[in-house]
């Protein structure tokens, strides 16, 4: 991995769920923590979900090691991707995440 190409700072937020004195379920968006990382954007599609059309960015996002749940999210410039996949390379090296922006 090379250090200069992690130039962007993202956020990371875990996504946290509670229950409240009625029972219900309230999830929410916690901050784990904010880190540089390197961006590339490798293709686009539409998918058809919940019979609309949906627009889906694919995000790659490469950051030091972390522990990082499939439940995160990973924000950058203003929108939060979705985590789909996480890869973990060398010893703990460093991560590429898969990610997702459903529009």
């Amino acid at each position: 991995m090379r250090i200069g190409r992690l130039d962007k700072i993202v956020g990371v937020r875990a996504l946290v769920t509670s229950r409240s004195t009625s029972g219900a379920v309230n999830t929410s968006l916690a901050t784990a923590v904010d880190t540089w990382a390197q961006v590339t954007y490798p293709s686009g599609a539409e998918r058809i979900e919940n019979d609309k059309l949906t627009a889906v960015s694919t995000a790659y996002f490469i950051m030091r090691y972390q522990a990082l749940p499939l439940t995160s999210v990973v924000l950058y410039n203003g929108l939060a991707y979705e985590v789909v996949h996480v890869d973990i390379h060398g010893r703990q090296e460093y991560l590429r995440v898969k990610t997702e922006l459903k529009q």
